[in-house]
C-alpha cells in the first residue's frame, strides 16, 4: 500500500449502543440491587440465596467481559493502486488478505431461503474471505456495488503503462523506416 492518501478505504465495525463505562454502571446499579435482595433474604434466614447471587453476578461480569473484549472488533477494506487489502480484527486477533485488485472479485450470494441473511465474498483464485457480516443487506449490497465499481475503475498505477509496442523516448529515428 502507498504512503498516500488510498483510493478507497472502508472500515465496518457493528453498531455498538453500549460504552465500556455504561456497561460497568449497569453492572455495578445491578450488583447492589441483588446483593440489597441477597440481604434481604438472608436476613429472613434465606442465607443458601446470597452464594447464587455472587454466582449470577460473577457469569453476568463474564458475559461483559467477552463484550468488551470485542468492543474493538472491525474489517478495515483499502484499495490503493493495483493491491487490495482486507483486515479483519476480532478480538486479540488480525488477519490480513492481499489481493491483486485486477484479479479481485465480488460474490454477493443470497441464500436458498430468505431467512438467512446474504454472504458477500471478496477472493480471488479460489480464496475468498467473507466480508460486512454485521451489516444488513441493503448495506452488504451497496457496498458490493460499490467495490464493484472501485475494482473496475482504472487505477492511477496502470494509467500511465504503455498500451502495448515498445515504450521509451520518441527521437527521430524511431518515425524512420527501414
Amino acid at each position: 500500500m502507498s504512503e498516500s492518501r488510498p483510493e478507497f478505504r472502508v472500515v465496518i465495525h457493528p453498531n455498538r449502543s453500549f460504552s465500556g463505562r455504561s456497561m460497568a454502571c449497569v453492572f455495578c446499579l445491578y450488583v447492589l440491587i441483588s446483593v440489597g435482595i441477597a440481604a434481604g433474604f438472608a436476613l429472613d434466614g434465606a442465607w443458601p440465596v446470597a452464594p447464587f447471587v455472587g454466582l449470577e453476578a460473577l457469569v453476568i461480569l463474564a458475559v461483559l467481559a467477552c463484550v468488551m473484549r470485542h468492543a474493538s472488533d472491525r474489517e478495515i477494506l483499502v484499495v490503493d493502486g493495483d493491491r487490495m487489502e482486507i483486515v479483519q480484527i476480532t478480538g486479540r486477533d488480525e488477519h490480513r488478505v492481499a489481493l491483486q485488485r485486477y484479479w479481485a472479485r465480488i460474490r454477493l450470494e443470497k441464500q436458498v431461503d430468505d431467512w438467512y441473511p446474504t454472504r458477500l465474498l471478496v477472493g480471488s483464485h479460489g480464496r475468498w474471505v467473507e466480508i460486512g457480516s454485521v451489516l444488513t443487506d441493503d448495506e452488504r449490497t451497496s457496498l458490493s456495488k460499490r467495490l464493484n465499481s472501485v475494482l473496475r475503475a482504472q487505477p492511477a498505477i496502470w494509467a500511465d503503462q504503455p498500451r502495448g509496442g515498445v515504450a521509451g523516448p520518441k527521437s527521430d529515428d524511431s518515425a524512420k523506416c527501414g
